[in-house]
């Protein structure tokens, strides 16, 4: 089975209710909640977690933990007001949390987010990496270590996350990871994911952990569309029951 995860942007209260909701009756698994996706995404504040939980029963709210827009190398400071947010977010309700934290030469930033994914696992939060992933110099060496790390999921379009390419560009590379990961961890696909090209997307996939994530492509004139989540749901697991 895939999972279909939407993300819903976290900046008005009632969008943001009437987004999760869609994607709650649409069969959403999962839902990424994420403030000023202008900027590609940061933590939202803890009144909008809490709405959303009350929208999406499910165990399935993930919380970006994000601390400034920007590149993905982190001060002290800014760990600190990561580890924040991610109390922040479970006394809030979130189920988990999003994030990723590189190196100055693009490599998994190792002793920060030891630190990270052990607070996280400590306050019951299952962990996503975001597309810091596709910004690592090396993937292959990065899925690793990002198992290692024990995170549950990663988020990834298989192409260059500085290059802004949607996933169906990612193909070669995401069955790469597919094979690779061999099971141990959810590949989460995202970028461009939408109805129409997830048969593409997933046709050849290799077996394994997936699930197909995706933002505007299950919206209609920017409102998260019951039917458009339901369409990615029947197609995705039209090819991988």
């Amino acid at each position: 089975m895939v999972n279909v995860e939407v993300c819903i942007a976290a900046d008005e209260l009632t969008t943001m209710q009437r987004d999760v909701k869609a994607a709650h009756a649409g069969g959403a698994a999962t839902i990424e909640l994420c403030s000023r996706m202008d900027v590609g995404g940061m933590t939202p504040e803890p009144a909008f977690i809490k709405a959303a939980k009350e929208a999406f029963p499910r165990p399935g709210a993930m919380v970006m933990v994000r601390p400034r827009p920007g590149g993905f190398e982190y001060s002290l400071d800014d760990l600190l007001t990561m580890q924040r947010q991610i109390h922040m977010a479970a006394n809030a309700g979130a189920d988990g949390v999003v994030l990723g934290v590189l190196t100055a030469d693009h490599s998994l930033a190792q002793e920060p987010l030891t630190e990270l994914v052990q607070l996280a696992r400590s306050l019951g939060l299952r962990i996503s990496m975001h597309r810091a992933f596709d910004d690592a110099h090396d993937p292959a060496q990065a899925l690793e270590a990002v198992i290692d790390l024990g995170f549950d999921r990663i988020l990834t379009a298989g192409t260059p996350y500085q290059q802004d390419l949607p996933a169906v560009n990612g193909l070669p590379q995401l069955h790469a990871l597919m094979r690779q990961a061999d099971g141990r961890i959810e590949i989460v696909i995202g970028g461009g994911v939408n109805p129409e090209n997830a048969g593409i997307i997933l046709a050849d996939a290799p077996p394994g952990k997936l699930a197909v994530h995706a933002f505007s492509g299950v919206q209609v004139d920017g409102v998260v569309s019951v039917e458009r989540v339901r369409a990615l749901h029947t197609v995705a697991n039209h090819l991988h029951p």
